[in-house]
């Protein structure tokens, strides 16, 4: 509920008195990051089974790292490899195989006119595979999250300060917090 009271402050999130828009709204947000982070879950293990020595430095790095049950966001946050094996599972299965956004201003992409306030469909999936911005882009590699190999991409959709494949989005942080920490 945390996550809804900073929507609402941030005015990111509009809703009437009408109860029912409440509920549609609290019910959107919980679904779509349960969803995502289902999504997450399931091709992470999957990866991690086609690649045993990511799954064992994982193991390594879980089993050295004295965690709490459950853990706090401190330690998570200490779990270097998971998350660059979290970061590396969305970046070859985003979540939304393709995001649509409203050009903040007039401009030119392949050549032709953009207005502003125009639809952009950009498609991270197709995006996160392409050679031009990736070395080697089909293959399974947390590695390419290292900082300093993230600073020698020539292009990607990330944030120099966050660096997650998640889309920039108002309300990312809750759907973002809910898949790293499950």
């Amino acid at each position: 509920m945390r996550y809804i009271g900073m929507a609402f402050e941030s005015r990111q999130v509009f809703i009437s008195d009408d109860d029912r828009q409440l509920r549609d709204e609290v019910m959107t947000l919980y679904l779509a990051g349960h969803e995502t982070t289902a999504s997450l879950l399931a091709w992470s293990v999957s990866q991690l089974a086609r690649h045993p020595e990511v799954n064992q430095r994982l193991v390594e790095e879980l089993s050295g790292a004295g965690l709490e049950d459950p853990p706090d966001m401190d330690q998570l946050k200490g779990l270097t490899y998971l998350s660059k094996v979290i970061d590396e599972t969305l970046r070859l299965y985003p979540p939304a195989w393709t995001v649509a956004r409203n050009a903040v201003g007039e401009d030119r992409l392949l050549g032709r006119r953009v207005s502003a306030a125009a639809i952009v469909m950009v498609s991270p999936y197709f995006t996160h595979r392409l050679e031009a911005f990736w070395p080697d882009p089909s293959r399974f590699n947390p590695e390419r999250f290292a900082p300093e190999v993230l600073l020698c991409l020539s292009y990607c959709f990330l944030r120099k300060r966050d660096r997650s494949p998640f889309p920039l989005h108002p309300l990312r942080a809750p759907t973002t917090r809910t898949a790293v920490t499950l």
